[in-house]
């Protein structure tokens, strides 16, 4: 969907180079020095070609003649054959028919010549390190820089190349499937062999080769004619033999590598393209020898290096009468020659008419263009236009999406033989379209594109205007726009420069009316570049070469600065923003996307891998090489232009995947669409996220909910965002919003999307709620499934309430209840939905629910139902409620079997949904109930190892007061001996005697056998005294417990014990032992203490020595760093070293990296503090000596005297 532009353009005339009958003959630029060299020939009398070469200095409108001779003129239209610059060497080479090579120094004019026989065709390798030259006598010659032959040989070979493709049979296409056509098609194939090798060469065949190489100068062309005989003439009246078109593939030694198939009607202009496999050439249809085809055909072919074809297309040029045979252009044009750009992008045919040539050089640049419609919604089309030849391709791709070469209409001129137009544009305001042709001609057509599809054409262009813009100008670019206060009157814009002038100027034509009412010309800074661009309200700005960016005034004929790009942007979009900003995007060449302001001076750099962008709906968007189209926001671009010192960071926009290679041919914000091309040609639309966002907000603003509904519902948006927007005007606006949104299930799939969303569970119960509201008010009976689903699509679910609504409706409407219930089955899940009735205790809603659930097998809830419904006695229901309750797993009231005939059934009831607390407010103190209920209380809380609470006798209201101290159970229970097993796991011995001494459930030898065991395992546990006082107390056993007296370092009650029971022995067996250990332990504390205080003070007092004698030395300042492995870029905090020394007291570079160190990691490195030689061990030793009273303090209470 593009279409070749031309992007600047320069002239040079040579009236005064071909005032002596001299003609214009060849043409080389000197890229180096900007500079252009031309060739003239003139014949002399004598049968004799005088050649000169000149310099054309174009700045100063010089020419001086580099060189001259003459040579002997030939049968030849041209007699230079070749006009190349060597730039290595400085040297202008040129090559004459009758064989002569000239060389000249560019730098000194002196000509040298050698002398060939005939030479033909000549061509420089792109390199200019190989010279090839076909000579008269049908060789071919390649010569080095120096003019050195490297290889010579014939052109036409028996042999057809190293690469040629070989047909074993197989393979061949009288061999192949044909489909339905079968052997008709075989036929036909076998028939179009015959004819190419019956085929000859065109009438318009100059009958001279051609030479032509690939970019990587790896391989040349020639084309060449040559004699062939016909084997079996159709007729005797053609001719036996005839000329052919013949091409031959080399490398660049001159080794044949391929011959092209036979093609009758080839004709003789070849070019290879610099960049592919492609060999373009031409051929002709519809006269005798020639492509069997239309009379008149004349296509464009392509080959392939091994010879085979590629491919044709046909030319546009119209064929007049055909003449006389022999008659040159004999069908009133001709193809001379051919020639790709240098990006192979370009194909450019030379075709020659019957007309007069013009002697001039012309330098062009032309850049791919897209003539796309910008005009702002809700009036934009989408509107697209291609040149096709002289026509134009229009597509409105917001009513149609018609791929190329396809299109929705056409505007065609009036004759097919005018000239394609130079430039096209489209209005910025209006549904116009102007075509720019050459010699400032213009043409204004109003495109009147019908606003929705209907029957009959989407479009009927009609012409305004058509005419020469005024001042004589050679334009290049064009523009037009429509005076909005005045939509009859209109404005076009062509910028070029003058036949004679030294400036570009842009002319203005005001038109009303059908005729130019005022023209207005504002001359600009330079020549030949530069582009204009379109401001809004009316306005022109043009953009120079090196990216500055000025108004047009053209009303008063001046320029005014307003933004500058880094670099000149052949792609240049303005946009004028609320503040009466005006933004410019640029995209160069090199794929670079600037913005620029018109309030700063500063620009932003976009992306550096751009290929195409647009400008719509707020957006800048754009495609890049990594095959994402992303989408800027226009005013965050502005605050970017506009923030203090520039922005750190370009923000990341949001973004989508495209196809790779995709292209941005327009975007439709009115359809929220955006028309991509893929590089095979094909068009994709899609519509982004952020398009259809931005139109779904300006459709909220202005109340039309429906539309902003129906959006986010055809682009799968969140609908959430119809309330994020402006959430208090929409809860303020509901009423609006169910007026407009009238349909059921619209409101239930908005619901869905509400309780499904990210928010708040109390906002989406209050938009529910307030939905709820709105739609019982408008139509309860309408609206019964969208009220049920605002009731289950909060958080948590109210199903209960969904279904009470129901039952009130039951009475009034059961066919609406009926299907109601069919819905919330939908929504919620059928075993859920069928528990809520239940637990509501309706048994007709829960059956209703069942009968309309697929999940439900009526073979099992009938029963249930039967089941639950004998539970009931007709006047209390409560033992019911609570089969329902238990059957539901829920929580029940235990009055509804308090009663002495469910007394079983209760207890396993709370023993299984542990509800002690509340059993024991249901049950009388006293009751069996409430006894039986403790005891299964103390169990269970013996098995939580609560073993005190578990065996504490007290009433019932302290279990129920005082929550720490509940279980109190065993002893109210009446278990005594369960009571004393908690108290002994306990280990409450106080308490576990005196219940066993006051309840009386143990004897004498059970007492003391117990009071040995509790003894026993309290001096497991180093309650040493304790365990004396049991062992004495309840064991009877005096010397266990003077042991135990005497393991807890109690020797006074050791030995007040012994003297009470008269047990002196013990003193002497037990307590003296006893006594002597003790004291060996405490001199041994004693004595390690006085041994590391001994030793740490003497470390003291050198390293305080050593500290005052040599600071430099303690503290390491002398050592060299090994800094050898260091990494200074890891954060890793095991691995950070730090620049000071192991003796330092600065704070280490570690500090900041101590939060990263785990708890093992802290351990080990206190462990490592107070090392020998470590910058902490003085403190450490100080620490140490100041903690010696204190553990002095510990040993004396540890072992009291």
């Amino acid at each position: 969907m593009r279409n070749l532009s031309l992007l600047s353009a320069g002239g040079v005339s040579f009236y005064d180079l071909t005032e002596d009958g001299s003609v214009l003959c060849a043409s080389a630029v000197d890229t180096d020095n900007d500079t252009v060299y031309v060739a003239t020939e003139r014949l002399m009398n004598d049968e004799e070609v005088l050649i000169k070469a000149w310099k054309v200095d174009e700045k100063s409108q010089t020419d001086v003649i580099l060189a001259r001779w003459t040579s002997p003129a030939t049968s030849r239209d041209n007699q230079l054959m070749a006009f190349d610059i060597l730039p290595e060497n400085r040297m202008l080479c040129m090559l004459s028919a009758s064989g002569d090579i000239a060389t000249a120094q560019l730098d000194d004019p002196d000509a040298s010549l050698e002398a060939y026989h005939g030479i033909t065709a000549a061509k420089w390798s792109p390199d200019t390190d190989i010279l090839v030259i076909a000579t008269g006598d049908a060789k071919l010659i390649l010569m080095s820089r120096e003019f050195e032959v490297i290889t010579e040989g014939l052109i036409k070979r028996a042999e057809l190349g190293e690469d040629q493709s070989v047909n074993v049979g197989w393979g061949s296409k009288e061999t192949q499937f044909h489909g339905s056509q079968g052997k008709t098609a075989a036929a036909a194939s076998a028939d179009q062999a015959a004819s190419a090798a019956k085929g000859g060469s065109s009438p318009d065949d100059d009958h001279h080769p051609r030479i032509s190489w690939r970019g990587d100068g790896a391989f040349f062309v020639v084309s060449s004619i040559e004699k062939h005989d016909l084997v079996n003439p159709s007729t005797a009246s053609e001719p036996h033999t005839r000329f052919r078109r013949v091409l031959r593939v080399y490398d660049r030694l001159g080794a044949l590598q391929s011959t092209s198939e036979r093609t009758p009607g080839l004709e003789h202009a070849v070019a290879w393209r610099p960049s592919g496999s492609l060999i373009a050439s031409s051929q002709r249809f519809g006269f005798p020898g020639g492509g069997q085809g239309i009379k008149g055909r004349h296509d464009v072919v392509f080959y392939e290096r091994n010879g085979l074809r590629h491919g044709e297309f046909t030319l546009h040029e119209q064929s007049l009468e055909e003449t006389t045979p022999g008659v040159k252009r004999r069908w009133g044009y001709r193809v001379r020659e051919m020639g790709w750009s240098s990006d192979s992008m370009i194909l450019a045919v030379w075709i020659e008419r019957d007309d007069t040539d013009v002697a001039q050089v012309i330098d062009l640049k032309l850049v791919w263009d897209t003539c796309a419609s910008t005009v702002a919604a809700p009036n934009d089309f989408g509107t697209v236009a291609a040149v096709d030849g002289s026509s134009l391709l229009v597509t409105p791709f917001r009513l149609q999406n018609v791929p190329p070469p396809m299109s929705s209409y056409q505007i065609k001129r009036s004759s097919q033989h005018l000239p394609p137009p130079i430039h096209i544009s489209a209005a910025p305001n209006a549904d116009a379209l102007v075509v720019l042709y050459e010699n400032a001609e213009v043409e204004l057509w109003s495109l009147l594109t019908k606003p929705a599809i209907s029957e009959g054409k989407v479009s009927e262009p009609k012409k305004i205007w058509q005419g020469e813009i005024p001042g004589g100008v050679r334009a290049r670019q064009v523009i037009c726009w429509v005076d909005e206060k005045a939509p009859e009157e209109w404005f076009v814009a062509v910028l070029g420069f003058p036949v004679d002038g030294k400036h570009d100027v842009v002319v203005v034509a005001a038109i009303r009316g059908g005729v130019i009412t005022d023209d207005y010309e504002t001359a600009l800074p330079t020549k030949g570049s530069g582009r204009m661009v379109y401001l809004e309200g009316g306005m022109l700005a043009w953009q120079s070469t090196h990216g500055e960016v000025l108004q047009v005034n053209f009303e008063n004929e001046v320029t005014i600065p307003l933004a500058t790009f880094p670099a000149f942007c052949p792609y240049v979009h303005s946009s004028c923003l609320m503040d009466d900003t005006y933004l410019f995007v640029g995209l160069t060449s090199s794929g670079r996307l600037y913005t620029a302001s018109s309030t700063t001076s500063r620009f932003l750099t976009i992306s550096t891998n751009c290929n195409s962008f647009v400008v719509g709906s707020g957006f800048l968007i754009f495609t890049t090489a990594t095959h994402y189209a992303k989408f800027a926001p226009l005013v965050a671009l502005s605050s970017l232009l506009r923030a203090d010192g520039g922005p750190s960071v370009i923000p990341e926009w949001e973004q989508r995947k495209v196809e790779r290679g995709s292209r941005i041919v327009t975007v439709v914000p009115s359809a929220m669409s955006l028309v991509l091309q893929m590089p095979r040609g094909n068009l994709e639309t899609v519509n982004p996220r952020p398009l259809v966002l931005e139109v779904v907000k300006q459709d909220i603003d202005r109340g039309e909910y429906r539309k902003a509904f129906l959006a986010c519902r055809k682009h799968r948006i969140d609908l959430n965002v119809i309330i994020d927007h402006d959430p208090e005007r929409f809860m303020s606006q509901l009423s609006v919003f169910t007026e407009q949104v009238q349909e059921v299930d619209y409101i239930n799939l908005f619901l869905s999307g509400v309780g499904q969303s990210s928010q708040p569970a109390d906002k989406i119960t209050r938009i529910c709620d307030a939905i709820r509201e709105q739609l019982e008010q408008t139509d309860l009976t309408k609206y019964i499934n969208s009220i049920l689903t605002a009731h289950v699509v909060k958080t948590p679910p109210d199903i209960e309430a969904g279904l009470s609504l129901l039952v009130h409706l039951r009475e009034s409407d059961l066919t609406l209840v009926e299907e109601a219930v069919k819905y919330i089955i939908f929504l919620v899940d059928a075993d859920k939905l069928f528990d809520t009735a239940l637990g509501m205790y309706d048994f007709s809603l829960a059956l209703l629910v069942a009968q309309h659930s697929p999940k439900k097998d009526p073979r099992e809830y009938l029963p249930f139902l039967r089941e639950l419904r004998a539970f009931g006695d007709g006047k209390d229901n409560g033992y019911q409620k609570f089969k329902i309750d238990d059957h539901l797993k829920r929580t029940s009231d235990l009055e509804f079997i308090a009663g002495e005939a469910k007394s079983e059934e209760a207890l396993a009831y709370v023993e299984k949904h542990q509800l002690y607390r509340e059993a024991l407010r249901v049950w009388p103190g006293d009751s069996e109930q409430t006894k039986r209920l403790l005891d299964i209380y103390g169990d269970y809380l013996f098995e939580r190892r609560e073993f005190r609470q578990a065996a504490l006798a007290t009433h019932a209201t302290d279990i129920l007061d005082y929550q720490p101290m509940m279980g109190k159970a065993f002893l109210k229970a009446a278990k005594p001996k369960k009571a004393m097993a908690a108290y002994e796991k306990q280990k409450a011995w106080q308490e576990l005697f005196t219940l066993a001494v006051r309840e009386g459930v143990v004897n004498s030898d059970e007492l003391e056998a117990m009071g040995r065991r509790v003894g026993e395992d309290l001096a497991s546990r180093k309650r040493y005294f304790e365990a004396g006082r049991v062992l004495l107390e309840y064991a009877k056993d005096v010397p266990e417990a003077v042991t135990a007296f005497v393991q807890g370092n109690e020797l006074a009650e050791a030995e007040r014990v012994c003297v009470q029971q008269s047990r002196s022995d013990l003193v002497e067996t037990v307590l003296h032992p006893g006594a002597l250990e003790l004291r060996e332990m405490i001199g041994d504390e004693v004595q390690e203490m006085l041994d590391q205080l001994t030793k740490q003070a003497e470390r003291l007092k050198e390293l305080r020595q050593k500290k005052k004698l040599d600071p430099d030395a303690f503290y390491g300042l002398d050592e060299p760093q090994n800094l050898q492995n260091v990494d200074v870029m890891t954060d890793a905090a095991s691995t950070v070293g730090t620049t000071f020394t192991r003796y330092t007291v600065a704070p280490s570079t570690t500090a900041s990296k101590k939060s990263k160190a785990s708890a093992k990691s802290r351990q080990k490195a206190a462990r490592k503090k107070g090392r020998k030689g470590t910058v902490e061990e003085e403190s450490y030793i100080m620490e140490s000596i100041a903690k010696m009273p204190s553990r002095l303090d510990d040993v004396k209470g540890k072992f009291p005297m």
